[in-house]
C-alpha cells in the first residue's frame, strides 16, 4: 500500500505495519483521535458503531506497550484499564484486541518466553490481557495478582473490589490508560458518580496521572459528559465524527386488548424472523427471555415432544455440552446464564450459525456482534 498513512505513521514499527497492512487507511475517528492519545490529551470520542473507535483507543495503547518492550521496560503490572458497563462487551473487547496483538507478535503465548527478573524487576517480553468480573473464576483473580495482565477488562463494581483489596492496589500503580466504553450509559446515574469516584481513587494511588479515553455512539451534550469523564479542573479534547444513518422503525400491535400473551409476541417475532436475516430480539426481563425463546424454538419445531412442549426449558443447558439440534437457530443470552453458555452464544453469532438471539440488555451495548439484519424490542425498550 505504500507509504504508512498518517495518523498511523507516529505509532511504533509494529503497530504502525498492521495498521498499513490490515486497516489501510484510517477512519474518521482514527484521523482525529490517535494524535490527541497520543499526545496525552484526555479524549473523548464519539463516532457510529463500526468506525473503529474502540480500536482507536487501543492503538496508542498498543504503541506504549511496544516501545516499553523495546526498552526493557515492560513491567508485571497494570498499564490500561477497560472499564464497560457490560460483562460481555468487556470479554468481547478482549477478544478482539487480542487478536491485533497477535498478528503484531505482541501478545503472550503458552509457548512465550515468561517474565525474568532483570535489574532488579520483573520485566515482560510480550503483553497480557485479561477480563476481572464477577464471573471471573478464583483460579484466574488469583493468578492476576502474581502476573498481573498489562490490560485488564472489568466493570465499575468489580474495580471497586479491585481497589478495595490492598493486594490488587499494589498492581495498578502504574495504570496509565482508563478507557471508558459507552459513556452514555454511565454519565447521569448513580452508577456513573460512584465510578467518577472510583477513578480519583485509582488517581490516588498511581505513580502518574492517568489518562482518560470515553467512547459512544450516542452521547450528548458532548461537553457535559466531557466533563463527567476526565472530572473538575481537567481538560478534555473532544472527537465528534457523528453521522445520521438511514434506520427503518416499524411498531406492530400483534392483539387487541392491553396486554398481549407471550405466545402471541412470540409468533409475530418469528414471522419477522423468518423474513430477515440474523436478529436480535430484546425483552426487558430475564423471564420474558426465557419463555419468548422457548415459544420461538417450539415454532421451529425444535426440542419440542410432539406437543409442543419442551420438557428441560431452554435454560436447561450444560455449560461444556456441544450444542443440542434445538439450540441450532435461536439462542438465550442474559446475565443468569452460566458464563461458558453466554460466550458460547457470543461465538456463534459472531460465526454467523444463529437466525436470531432473545437476549436482556446483556448484549445491548456495544458488542461486535457481527451481521445484524433487524432488532426486535418486544414491549418497548425500559
Amino acid at each position: 500500500m505504500g507509504e504508512t498513512i498518517e495518523p498511523f505513521a507516529s505509532l511504533h514499527g509494529a503497530v504502525a505495519a498492521w495498521c498499513r497492512n490490515t486497516l489501510g487507511e484510517a477512519t474518521a475517528p482514527q484521523r482525529e483521535g490517535i494524535p490527541p492519545i497520543l499526545e496525552g490529551r484526555h479524549v473523548l470520542i464519539c463516532s457510529p458503531t463500526g468506525t473503529g473507535k474502540t480500536l482507536t483507543a487501543f492503538l496508542p495503547i498498543f504503541s506504549d506497550l511496544a516501545e516499553r518492550r523495546d526498552r526493557d521496560e515492560l513491567f508485571a503490572r497494570t498499564t490500561a484499564l477497560y472499564v464497560s458497563p457490560l460483562r460481555a462487551l468487556g470479554y468481547d473487547v478482549e477478544h478482539n484486541v487480542r487478536r491485533p496483538l497477535r498478528e503484531m507478535a505482541l501478545l503472550e503465548r503458552p509457548d512465550s518466553e515468561r517474565d525474568r527478573v532483570r535489574r532488579g524487576r520483573i520485566r515482560s517480553r510480550f503483553v497480557r490481557t485479561g477480563v476481572r468480573t464477577g464471573d471471573t473464576p478464583i483460579a484466574e483473580r488469583r493468578l492476576m495478582l502474581s502476573r498481573p495482565p498489562h490490560i485488564l477488562m472489568t466493570t465499575p463494581e468489580s474495580l471497586a473490589i479491585v481497589l478495595a483489596m490492598e493486594s490488587y492496589r499494589a498492581t495498578l500503580r502504574d495504570v496509565r490508560y482508563v478507557v471508558l466504553d459507552e459513556v452514555h450509559a454511565l454519565a447521569g446515574n448513580k452508577r456513573g458518580a460512584y465510578l467518577s469516584l472510583l477513578l480519583e481513587s485509582l488517581e490516588e494511588i498511581v505513580r502518574a496521572p492517568v489518562q482518560r479515553i470515553g467512547l459512544s455512539a450516542t452521547v450528548a451534550p458532548l461537553e457535559s459528559v466531557a466533563e463527567y469523564l476526565v472530572g473538575a479542573e481537567r481538560d478534555c479534547t473532544i472527537v465528534d465524527t457523528r453521522a445520521l444513518r438511514d434506520i427503518s422503525i416499524e411498531i406492530r400491535a400483534p392483539f387487541t386488548g392491553a396486554m398481549a400473551p407471550l405466545a402471541t409476541i412470540a409468533r409475530a417475532a418469528h414471522s419477522a424472523i423468518e423474513r430477515a436475516g440474523t436478529t436480535l430480539v430484546f425483552t426487558n426481563v430475564r423471564s420474558q427471555t426465557e419463555r419468548i425463546a422457548y415459544e420461538l424454538r417450539a415454532l421451529d419445531g425444535d426440542g419440542s415432544d410432539g406437543d409442543g412442549r419442551d420438557g428441560g426449558g431452554v435454560e436447561a443447558i450444560e455449560g461444556d455440552a456441544a450444542p443440542r439440534e434445538s439450540d441450532a437457530r435461536i439462542g438465550v443470552h442474559h446475565s443468569a446464564l452460566e458464563r461458558s453458555v453466554r460466550h458460547r452464544t457470543e461465538a456463534r453469532l459472531r460465526a454467523g450459525e444463529l437466525r436470531a438471539v432473545v437476549c436482556s440488555a446483556s448484549l445491548e451495548l456495544g458488542v461486535v456482534i457481527g451481521a445484524i439484519e433487524q432488532v426486535l424490542l418486544v414491549g418497548g425498550a425500559r
